[in-house]
């Protein structure tokens, strides 16, 4: 599969460096590029080590997918809620590159490292963090 690279899909380039913080250690220290658009989420090959924000049609935040240095999605974030889970909430990816894998359990939003939390200058969330 050929590299889909997210920089010429979006427009917004960005980049977090990632904390050390509690739910992702291989990440930490890690300058991550931070991508945004309209179109779905990829599992596997785009840019490694990337975020990229999945906007909706309203151009507001809906989800942030996380990359590892193979770039496979390893990590979501869910900024709408549902069921008991507040925006903010986490899927880890059990199979790095396995939207899937993840979807069976959620990690609250107060426990979601804040960085992967991160929109791009300018983009709402869907629903505010933590409603």
């Amino acid at each position: 599969m050929a590299m889909k690279d997210l920089a010429k899909a979006t427009a917004n380039v960005e980049s977090v460096l990632v904390s050390s913080s509690n739910t992702n250690k291989e990440l930490a220290g890690a300058e991550l590029k931070v991508f945004s658009g309209t179109a779905k989420a990829w599992k596997d090959g785009v840019t490694p080590n990337s975020i990229y924000t999945y906007l909706g049609s309203d151009g507001k935040a809906v989800s942030n997918y996380i990359y590892n240095s193979e770039g496979k999605v390893i990590y979501q974030v869910d900024f709408g809620k549902h069921g008991k889970w507040s925006s903010g909430h986490g899927h880890k990816m059990k199979v790095p590159g396995d939207l899937g894998s993840g979807h069976k359990t959620h990690i609250p939003y107060n426990e979601v490292n804040p960085d992967f939390l991160k929109i791009p200058a300018g983009v709402q969330y869907s629903t505010a963090l933590g409603n």
